[in-house]
């Protein structure tokens, strides 16, 4: 009979057979109804996680205002402790204490005190860059096989955008006493809450553009201006933070020496990591604001 008396047979399973002659067998792209078929991962898979967090995290830049508000308020109040968060966090107290103490000895005191303010800097930046690129776990330690670009740099980095963000509060307290007014402690907490504005966009702007000509006022105030008024909810989260730490203090410091000095490293360095992840979730949520790209 010619071919077309010949009765349809459906093909066989196709089969890939690789390079070295061997086969694989791989399934049809389509359902007998042909509907694509698409196979879901398996729930204890890392995508299926991954999926899930996307999902179902309110921290997204998509996020609702509301929704967003109170999903930074919660996880910047447990990030510190997650992926074994005392791990880090006692450690880093203990070598907060220890250069502390270093600091005041002679000749060794600057180089103490400048690597300490370096290497903890470089741990705040990293937490923020960590944040803005969509993790939600703390990082590891920084590294240190270049200690100019891993120590001493995060180290002027962090100092000059303190300086820049709360200069106009330092001056002002420096002038305080030649010209006393009734309004002077209304003044201090108002320049106080600039600065709190200020510091944490200048952080991101720091770590977006890798310049800290990035951080300074041309770049920071009309990011800041575009991103309100969402943007005062990380900040006001971070001066409620500031507040809190101040009565924490007070309570820790009539206990004993050793036990008020640990207390407070720790209590600082869990404080330092809460602001890092505040201004790193605000870098998140309003990068496509910035026009910075």
């Amino acid at each position: 009979m010619g071919s077309s008396d010949q009765p349809y047979v459906p093909p066989p399973p196709s089969i890939d057979t690789g390079s070295d002659g061997s086969s694989h067998r791989f399934e049809p792209a389509q359902s007998v109804a042909g509907v694509p078929q698409k196979r879901a991962p398996e729930a204890s898979s890392p995508e299926a996680h991954a999926a899930k967090e996307v999902r179902n995290s309110s921290l997204d830049p998509e996020a609702g205002c509301v929704a967003w508000a109170v999903a930074v308020v919660r996880d910047a109040a447990a990030y510190p402790l997650r992926k074994d968060g005392w791990a880090t966090i006692i450690p880093g107290a203990i070598l907060a204490v220890l250069l502390g103490i270093g600091s005041v000895a002679p000749l060794f005191g600057v180089f103490s005190t400048l690597f300490g303010v370096g290497f903890f800097a470089a741990y705040y930046f990293e937490v923020i860059e960590t944040t803005m690129s969509g993790k939600d776990s703390a990082p590891d330690w920084p590294g240190l096989s270049n200690m100019t670009d891993d120590v001493w740099r995060p180290a002027f980095e962090i100092v000059g955008i303190y300086l820049i963000s709360f200069f106009p509060e330092m001056l002002y307290s420096a002038r305080t006493p030649e010209m006393p007014s009734p309004y002077t402690g209304l003044i201090a907490i108002v320049l106080d809450l600039l600065g709190s504005i200020y510091h944490p966009m200048a952080c991101v702007a720091l770590i977006m553009h890798g310049s800290f000509i990035a951080a300074l006022p041309h770049k920071v105030l009309p990011a800041i201006a575009r991103s309100l008024p969402g943007y005062l909810v990380p900040v006001g989260f971070l001066l409620l933070v500031k507040a809190g730490i101040g009565l924490i203090m007070e309570v820790v410091e009539p206990l004993p020496a050793i036990f008020a000095i640990i207390l407070a490293a720790m209590i600082a360095f869990f404080t330092l990591i809460i602001q890092a992840r505040l201004a790193g979730l605000a870098g998140r949520r309003f990068r496509d604001r910035l026009d910075w790209d």
